[in-house]
């Protein structure tokens, strides 16, 4: 069982390739989950999910490439598509909920139309796989952390690259806006963390 999380109206995720399990815990803390609802419609393992902010959508990504966008708490499948040619490794919700941002090992970004899943704009130019992704509070940077050990700032409309942080010593892990949205932090797999201003990064 590799992912496991809280949806926003109370029910525990839990993953199974290529399967999600809705569980829904009884009063009895003896209780163990007993699934609510069972997503099936990947062909191979699930890797990564994202929860939209108002709680009513949940998108999976597998290691086929696809993505499946799934209706909170039913469970019933919305729609699935082919995003990528290789894993799925990271999803984020816009802050309206409009759009969704994925990455892939496939070394590109890609924004998508909700609930069409119409391709709207890529972000390429990483050289190797990434794994991570975040959004700016207001939904207008994207950030992307790579196994080519940078992190790239991207502007979430047109897909333009807009800076280039250098400052990791091996494959990036976790980026993460601040609350503010003025820092963005970054993690990697040479044990450290580091902080960007933001402002700063972007020359303004």
């Amino acid at each position: 069982m590799r992912l496991r999380s809280w949806t926003r109206c109370g029910l525990l995720i839990l993953a199974t390739a290529p399967a999600l399990a809705l569980a829904g815990l009884g009063t009895d803390e003896a209780d163990e989950p007993k699934p609510r609802a069972v997503l099936a419609g990947h062909t191979a393992g699930i890797y990564t999910m994202a929860q939209s902010h108002d709680g009513k959508l949940l998108a999976t990504g597998g290691d086929e490439g696809r993505i499946g966008l799934w209706e909170l708490p039913s469970g019933r499948l919305i729609k699935q598509f082919q995003a990528h040619r290789q894993r799925v490794s990271g999803l984020v919700f816009a802050p309206d909920d409009k759009t969704l941002v994925s990455v892939s090992f496939d070394t590109t970004g890609r924004v998508w139309e909700l609930p069409s899943g119409r391709l709207l704009t890529e972000l390429k130019d990483h050289t190797d796989r990434i794994g991570t992704v975040a959004l700016s509070p207001d939904g207008r940077l994207v950030a992307t952390g790579g196994f080519d050990h940078r992190i790239k700032l991207w502007d979430a409309k047109t897909g333009r690259e807009l800076a280039v942080m250098n400052g990791h010593g091996s494959r990036v892990s976790v980026v993460s806006f601040l609350a503010d949205g003025k820092t963005l932090a970054t993690a990697g797999h040479d044990g450290a963390a580091r902080l960007w201003d933001v402002a700063e990064v972007l020359g303004r």
